[in-house]
């Protein structure tokens, strides 16, 4: 790879890693997209990120990787943005935006919605607890977490025990 560093993700059911956006220690985010094929033992170019951030939400679902939120250079800029991209298609599509921009925060999926919690900012913490409707490309707003920092912010989820 011609950068020697960045932030891989693990999203083995779709079929490859993928690193997907990075910072440097100047704090300029960057766009850089790459798909690693373990049966070849070789790095890919993929599509790059409409707008290089770091620090995302980042999940799979239907074959898809959605990318919410983030930082565009550090997190006096968080991103509301939220993009989707299709590994088959080696294409990115808009979403419906992020309710609250912010970086650092949880994302995991639960009975068809991805679930963003906690995140930080400038001079805060974040406790809000948003989801996002696969299906009908909305966003709702459930309990927000304990928001004490964004590594400790702790949530229960609206699932559980279903």
């Amino acid at each position: 790879m011609a950068q020697d560093r960045f932030a891989a993700t693990p999203l083995r059911r779709i079929g490859h890693h993928q690193a997907i956006g990075d910072t440097f220690a100047e704090k300029k985010s960057v766009d850089w997209h790459y798909a690693y094929d373990a049966k070849a033992d070789k790095w890919e170019t993929r599509r790059p990120m409409p707008l290089g951030r770091d620090h995302t939400g980042i999940v799979t679902a239907n074959g898809l990787i959605h990318i919410v939120g983030g930082r565009v250079d550090s997190f006096h800029t968080n991103s509301n943005l939220h993009h989707v991209y299709d590994p088959k298609a080696d294409k990115w599509e808009a979403r419906r935006p992020f309710p609250t921009a912010r970086s650092g925060h949880g994302a995991v999926i639960v009975k068809g919605k991805i679930f963003c919690m906690g995140g930080e900012g400038t001079d805060r913490v974040y406790g809000q607890n948003e989801a996002y409707d696969i299906a009908t490309d909305t966003w709702e707003a459930y309990a927000p977490g304990s928001a004490r920092s964004p590594s400790t912010t702790s949530f229960t989820s609206p699932a559980a025990g279903r």
